[in-house]
């Protein structure tokens, strides 16, 4: 035996003991207490909730987005993307609160979908979805074989999953802006700072858990269907000073895109979108705009960065300067003045 099959031998070897001790697998014999459990268990009712303002908002708008795709009806959660950002006590809640563990397991479905929360998801379009071992960041395999599948839909090809039970099926899809974007269960762990030189555009976990109407989580969302699917985000998704576009991604809101397979896609900033002069107003107008055409309160976008105003929790990226305020406010004025005038 050579030199260098002697080394390559060692490699393997080295790998497959790593992967095996590396193996997480949460320990459902911990008992958290009652507080986590409970805070756990509203995180993630209102984080399905954001899921469905996402859907909602990203099919009704798809005519006003520059990209678009097919969208499948549900997210899934794993807590192995959480296992390096909590304690052993607050992922055992995961699992107390809503039975999530390190398998991939539906987080939100769309009704009339045939999912359930909880449902445990092996395969995209045949592709395994486990992604546990140890050199894999969290997240990636899923990301990309949804990203992948949504491709595969617009081309005529079925979306398909199939259950832990083994059984296969289709997901209807439908129509949407390319927004793709994922939030996971987070509250108070927001990312406030500035990572990177370009000062990135992002909707802390705080904000989603702040937001108190369905029209306020689908502001939220409207402005992360602006960031990653207008026409002027378009040009301008950059990631550092690479000059590498990638789609949006957020904290607490990751986008489902090949080019981004970043354990800290989950919980920090893996791509960046540039704040040039007017793109949070333009999308403030454009979430104002398309919460009132979708029947809801024009102001609640306002309602809401009042709040996150006064709670100091870090959410300045949602935040519009006093003038900015003031002309959406204008807009919202005029919005429900038409909408009363019908």
């Amino acid at each position: 035996m050579n030199f260098r099959t002697v080394v390559a031998v060692v490699v393997l070897a080295l790998a497959a003991a790593l992967s095996g001790c590396a193996a997480y697998t949460i320990d459902k014999t911990i008992e958290p207490s009652p507080q986590e459990v409970a805070a756990i268990g509203r995180e993630i009712a209102k984080v399905r909730d954001f899921h469905q303002a996402v859907y909602d908002v990203s099919t009704f708008a798809v005519d006003r987005c520059a990209r678009q795709t097919l969208r499948e009806p549900f997210a899934l959660l794993t807590t192995v993307s959480l296992r390096k950002h909590l304690t052993k006590e607050q992922l055992a809640a995961y699992w107390r609160a809503g039975g999530y563990d390190e398998t991939w397991r539906v987080l939100w479905a769309l009704e009339g979908s045939g999912l359930a929360p909880g449902d445990v998801v092996l395969r995209i379009n045949g592709t395994e979805i486990e992604n546990n071992g140890w050199d894999k960041a969290p997240l990636q395999v899923y990301f990309n074989e949804a990203y992948s599948g949504q491709r595969e839909a617009e081309s005529g090809k079925p979306f398909r999953i199939t259950l832990a039970s083994g059984e296969e099926r289709e997901m209807p899809m439908k129509p949407a802006c390319r927004t793709m974007v994922w939030a996971m269960p987070l509250t108070g762990r927001n990312d406030s700072s500035d990572v990177s030189t370009v000062r990135p555009i992002v909707i802390p976990p705080s904000a989603i858990q702040m937001a108190q109407s369905q029209d306020e989580l689908r502001y939220l969302a409207a402005l992360a269907v602006y960031f990653s699917a207008s026409a002027e985000a378009n040009t301008r998704r950059w990631i550092g000073a690479t000059g590498m576009l990638v789609g949006t991604v957020l904290p607490g809101v990751a986008p489902l895109t090949a080019t981004i397979a970043a354990q800290s896609a989950a919980l920090n900033i893996a791509g960046r979108v540039v704040a040039t002069s007017g793109m949070v107003e333009n999308a403030a107008h454009f979430a104002t705009q398309v919460v009132a055409d979708m029947g809801g309160s024009p102001h609640a976008g306002l309602d809401l960065i009042a709040r996150l105003e006064a709670s100091q929790l870090g959410a300045t990226r949602v935040v519009l300067k006093a003038d900015e305020q003031a002309r959406v406010r204008e807009l919202a004025g005029h919005l429900r003045t038409t909408s009363a005038g019908r």
